[in-house]
């Protein structure tokens, strides 16, 4: 019949170790249960990085549409004088030789 005791007590000892070992589990999942919702390194933060992430591929993808279009009118300035002409006329008012430039100024209105 020692044997019997012995197997209840080993039993007992087993229990106490895995009773020991299930709480230090339990404390370190609540540690780092803190440490995943703090705002130092955790969910927040996270969130926040990720907010940031997709403004700046949002302001990357209008640059690279403005890229391609600017892209598109060096070629054709590159590639034609008329298109040139237009820019030069429209943008900095040139005339050619034989023309008349006439500018028109509106004038403010009086109030009654």
């Amino acid at each position: 019949m020692p044997s019997i005791t012995l197997i209840k007590n080993l039993n007992k000892e087993v229990n106490k170790i895995m009773k020991a070992i299930f709480s230090i589990l339990g404390i370190v999942i609540f540690i780092l249960l803190i440490r995943l919702l703090s705002s130092d390194g955790g969910i927040s933060e996270y969130r926040q990085l990720n907010a940031k992430l997709q403004a700046i591929q949002a302001k990357n993808e209008k640059l690279k549409s403005s890229n391609l279009l600017l892209k598109r009118e060096v070629k054709e300035l590159q590639s034609s004088t008329k298109i040139i002409e237009t820019i030069a006329r429209q943008k900095l008012g040139m005339i050619k030789e034989d023309e008349i430039f006439i500018k028109v100024i509106e004038l403010e209105k009086k109030p009654n």
